[in-house]
């Protein structure tokens, strides 16, 4: 139950007091928002069977092989209370699972016989793997490695929850009291009095859009390989040089319904007048390439450290399931199939540059080290036995889209990233260089940049820690530690507009509106005993 303050051309409906506040003086909402399902969870089961061959073959002494297959069937989920709806492609109505409850007050048309799962299972799900360990020469020093492998990918339940959370068994109904769906009376009540015809509402419409599945939904998986060279410098000390890379395929997003099937949106308008449908569509594709070196020297003279680069590129039809910026959305004037567009593009998750070091240090003063060594209990409890820890990393910025306030990808006239030295973060990027694509006829439209091309503020953070061990007795200790985060208390600026993954076209939509969190410490003390 809501109260909302309305605007000029809806205040009739929304004005019962006089304002808001008044009306929660009176204890009187003015908009119901209810949910379906009485706050009960989700009850989700599927069945998964696996197998797997793999060997190892010592080809010659300075090398092996390593080959295997696995294959498995994962099937999809099935809800266990029968509460699921799909959609009939052949006559765009609802379809309900057969046996589903709750469809006695429903009174819009529907079907029944549904199928207890959004999608079928597919069984072809072979995945070989190959992988090779060779030594060019004549010691254990070198070593060249290389692999490839397919990798199905698991279907999370929450692709088809949404046919479990649509009408009558969960989703959100909405209406105004004051001017009744049901015959368009007021109706108004106070609290604590239940809302006048919710069983009519919930059962006369569908909502004003869902989510459902595509017809086919093939099972999504990643291409993996790599080529590696190491080597052992002695003094424990080595490095390694690797080209690693993968691409996904039939990975998952979402769509509209006039995208996916234009003639299934017209069977289901006419169905449903107004009503909206989202789909999960397989079929969007993914890559990435990277080079990465390592550093690593174990412990010696107290001394342990590892470091890592990375140089990558990855490109995507759609980053995630959830993130949507390669649809390029297009008036409805210009057709249904065309509403949106996929643009192969920067992910968003390419992240061209990422430094880690991380070690540890013990400091040469206490006994059993350098220095101190013959201290006694006292002196050694507080000076000596010290240890040091540290994580700095560094990377560049993740992408970003520009689009203009209705969500309309930009034109693009000039590069738009602005040189380090005019980036503040009221003004990250050039926004002149995205002015709003307009038509012959004044009409906002999609413009010729694409999305992820702004990179974001990169990240500079230092990770530390201090801790001791005292040995009171054989069997106790006292453990000091001290872990100190963004330690330099650097500003660490991140993300754009309500945190999403784009920016707008204007002077308030290029500005950096969050950071991560500020240097923070914490102590701790344990006993063992």
């Amino acid at each position: 139950m809501n109260l909302f303050d309305g605007n000029d051309p809806v205040d009739f409906l929304f004005r019962i007091t006089g304002t808001a506040f008044t009306d929660l003086l009176a204890a009187v909402p003015n908009l119901y928002i209810l949910g379906n399902g009485g706050g009960q969870y989700n009850h989700f089961k599927r069945d998964t069977q696996a197998l797997y061959f793999q060997d190892d073959w010592k080809v010659t002494r300075k090398l092996t092989i390593n080959y295997g297959l696995r294959w498995e069937y994962e099937a999809p989920f099935q809800a266990r209370d029968k509460k699921l709806m799909t959609i009939d492609p052949q006559t765009g109505l609802v379809r309900y699972e057969t046996g589903a409850p709750l469809l006695d007050i429903l009174r819009y048309p529907y079907e029944t016989g549904g199928p207890a799962s959004p999608y079928p299972g597919k069984k072809r799900t072979f995945m070989p793997r190959f992988g090779f360990a060779y030594r060019p020469f004549n010691n254990d020093r070198t070593v060249v490695r290389g692999g490839y492998g397919i990798f199905f990918l698991s279907e999370p339940a929450y692709i088809m929850q949404t046919g479990s959370f649509a009408n009558p068994f969960g989703g959100t109904l909405a209406w105004t009291p004051k001017l009744h769906p049901q015959d368009g009376q007021s109706h108004l009540a106070t609290l604590d009095q239940p809302p006048y015809g919710y069983d009519w509402v919930k059962g006369s419409t569908l909502g004003a859009s869902w989510t459902t599945n595509a017809f086919d939904y093939p099972r999504a998986y990643m291409e993996q390989w790599n080529l590696t060279f190491g080597h052992d410098f002695g003094h424990n000390l080595s490095t390694e040089v690797a080209y690693v890379a993968s691409q996904g395929i039939n990975l998952n997003s979402l769509t509209d319904i006039r995208s996916y099937d234009p003639a299934v949106y017209h069977k289901v308008q006419a169905n449903y007048p107004g009503a909206g449908m989202t789909v999960h569509q397989k079929g969007y594709n993914s890559s990435y390439n990277s080079l990465q070196v390592s550093v690593k020297k174990k412990m010696s003279h107290g001394l342990d450290f590892f470091a890592a680069y990375t140089w990558s590129h990855g490109l995507a039809d759609s980053s995630s399931d959830q993130v949507n910026e390669n649809f390029a959305q297009l008036p409805q004037t210009e057709g249904f199939a065309d509403k949106f567009h996929r643009i192969h593009s920067n992910a968003g998750f390419d992240v061209r540059h990422r430094l880690s070091v991380y070690g540890v240090y013990e400091l040469p003063f206490g006994r059993g080290r350098k220095w101190g060594s013959h201290w006694n209990g006292v002196v050694d409890g507080f000076a000596g036995g010290w240890t040091v820890n540290y994580i700095y990393t560094a990377q560049s910025g993740f992408p970003f889209t520009v689009y203009d306030p209705s969500r309309f990808l930009t034109d693009r006239v000039c590069d738009g990233n602005l040189p380090k030295s005019q980036r503040t973060p009221s003004r990250w990027f050039d926004y002149t260089c995205f002015p709003t694509h307009y038509l012959p006829d004044g009409t906002a439209s999609v413009g010729n940049a694409s999305p992820n091309i702004i990179f974001g503020p990169g990240f500079n953070n230092w990770d530390m820690g201090i801790h001791k061990t005292i040995r009171i007795s054989e069997s106790k200790n006292l453990e000091f530690r001290m872990e100190g985060f963004n330690i330099w208390n650097h500003p660490q600026l991140t993300a754009s507009f309500n945190n999403q993954n784009w920016f707008f076209n204007t002077a308030n939509g290029a500005a950096l509106a969050s950071a991560r969190d500020q240097r923070q410490v914490q102590f701790a003390l344990r006993f063992t005993f």
